[in-house]
């Protein structure tokens, strides 16, 4: 689903889009609150989990900035200004687990 959705990573890289995804799902399901969480005080355990590859901080703040987007400002009738991300891969990609999690 990810691969589908993002695309595939470039062949030099180390990690794919999905390494990275499921390094924020397990960091944040764990309790952690930034990346370098990953490698602070729960990559040991990690490393125990079938079918993950732990990543740096640095690679996941690395692929995070290279799927960014610039957000989308619309004002609204009162002169309030909102942020919106257009980002449409990502926007499918939320999507397709939102799919995926209803089952």
């Amino acid at each position: 689903m990810i691969a589908k959705d993002l695309g595939t990573t470039p062949l030099q890289a180390e990690f794919s889009y999905c390494d990275v995804i499921k390094n924020l799902w397990l960091l944040f399901l764990a309790g952690g609150d930034c990346a370098e969480d990953i490698q602070e005080r729960l990559k040991s355990n990690l490393l125990q989990t079938h079918n993950v590859n732990v990543c740096s901080p640095d690679t996941i703040d690395r692929v995070l900035k290279s799927l960014a987007t610039p957000n989308t400002v619309y004002t609204s009738d009162a002169g309030m200004e909102h942020q919106f991300s257009n980002h449409v891969k990502l926007n499918a990609l939320n999507l397709d687990m939102k799919t995926v999690a209803r089952g």
